[in-house]
């Protein structure tokens, strides 16, 4: 037993996060397959359904969660149990399938919010380059954009700002003075 090592504190994070990822990917893939049902079959069981995966997720992400984007979410599930419970008033007063219509509304909102709040931590998506960790690594980025710059190799990315002329940098500092030079070229919008 005195030989046995324990998993670090990284590879316990690690294996939590990857565990957490693969049940939510579960959840998510059901969630498409409700909502289907749900507006494919429009009654009050699938939607009970589609609020059962809606809430079951964010009960498992709301930690992450900016407290505007969490209360308004509270909110709107609050909403949803006034439509919901309205469901079984007087059937006279109720136009059920009015009802149930605004009810999936409001859990197509829900679920796009929890979407947005995820992508706002890039829970799905990263799209920008990983941030720089320190001076050694801002100052190898640009050497390695000054090469590409004096190579001609500037436009890798689809969607990148075409390359402009070949200008020579030799250092990094040219690399930088250029830049706030030409920040000071353009024009600045106006309200």
């Amino acid at each position: 037993m005195a030989d046995e090592e324990f998993p670090s504190q990284e590879e316990i994070s690690s294996h939590s996060s990857l565990l957490t990822n693969r049940r939510l990917d579960v959840m998510f893939a059901r969630l498409d397959e409700v909502r289907v049902e749900a507006w494919s079959n429009t009654c009050i069981p699938t939607i009970r359904s589609y609020f059962a995966v809606v809430s079951g997720i964010y009960n498992n992400v709301y930690p992450i969660f900016e407290l505007d984007a969490h209360q308004k979410i509270i909110n709107y599930f609050n909403l949803y149990h006034q439509l919901f419970f309205k469901l079984y008033g007087d059937p006279e007063e109720v136009n059920k399938l009015n009802v149930c219509y605004q009810i999936l509304l409001l859990l197509d909102h829900i679920q796009r919010m929890i979407i947005g709040s995820l992508q706002q931590k890039q829970f799905f998506f990263r799209l920008n380059k990983p941030q720089i960790k320190g001076i050694k690594q801002a100052l190898a980025l640009y050497e390695n954009q000054a090469k590409e710059v004096k190579n001609g190799r500037t436009n890798k990315h689809p969607g990148s700002v075409p390359a402009m002329a070949k200008p020579e940098y030799n250092s990094p500092g040219e690399i930088k003075d250029a830049i706030l030079q030409s920040d000071k070229t353009i024009p600045k919008e106006q309200p």
